[in-house]
C-alpha cells in the first residue's frame, strides 16, 4: 500500500476526528469514506470505458448483489488496512509528527481531499 493512500486516509480521519472528537467513530467514518471513494472510482472507470469503446462492458456492477458484495470486500480490505488493531493511531502519529510547514500541509490536504472526493463527484456528474 502506498504512503499516499495512507495519507488520504489520514486526512479524512483527521477531519472526522475534528468533527466527532471520537477516535473510533472517526476511524469508522474514514474507512467508509475511502471505501465509497474507491468504489466510485471503479464505477467511473467502467462508465468512461463504456463511453470510450461505445459498448456495454460486463462487470459486477450490473447486479445489485454483486455490487453490494464488491463494496463489502473493499470495506473489509480498508478495515484490515486501517482499523484492525487500531492501525489508524499509528498512521495518525506518523503524519502528525511530519506536518512540516503549514502551507505545505494545507496544500497536501487539499490534494488528498480532492483525490478522495473527485471520483464521487465525477460519478454523480456522469449519471
Amino acid at each position: 500500500m502506498t504512503d499516499f493512500y495512507k495519507y488520504i486516509y489520514y486526512r479524512i480521519y483527521s477531519w472526522n476526528y475534528y468533527l466527532w472528537k471520537n477516535q473510533k467513530m472517526a476511524a469508522y467514518n474514514s474507512t467508509l469514506g475511502i471505501t465509497f471513494s474507491v468504489v466510485a472510482l471503479f464505477f467511473c472507470i467502467k462508465i468512461y470505458a463504456e463511453r470510450l469503446i461505445e459498448t456495454k462492458i460486463i462487470s459486477f456492477f450490473d447486479n445489485v448483489y454483486t455490487s453490494i458484495g464488491f463494496v463489502g470486500i473493499i470495506f473489509l480490505i480498508n478495515y484490515r488496512l486501517f482499523e484492525q488493531n487500531e492501525k489508524y493511531l499509528k498512521i495518525a502519529e506518523k503524519y502528525d509528527s511530519n506536518k512540516g510547514n503549514k502551507t505545505n500541509w494545507l496544500i497536501n490536504g487539499f490534494w488528498a481531499f480532492f483525490i478522495a472526493l473527485a471520483p464521487i463527484f465525477t460519478y454523480i456528474f456522469l449519471l
